[in-house]
């Protein structure tokens, strides 16, 4: 059987490492939304121009 990791939080250390990954996820999932939102808008502008 795998030997169960453990992720309990003993420090606040522990705690600001574990929200630092966590906010830095968040980020680039942002910037990946705010790519797609400028080539949907470019489509919907190139699309007006028609």
């Amino acid at each position: 059987m795998a030997k169960k990791r453990d992720t309990r939080i003993r420090t606040f250390d522990d705690l600001n490492i574990i929200l630092q990954n966590s906010f830095s996820g968040i980020r680039k999932d942002m910037d990946g939304l705010k790519e797609h939102i400028h080539v949907i808008q470019t489509t919907v502008d190139e699309a007006k121009k028609d």
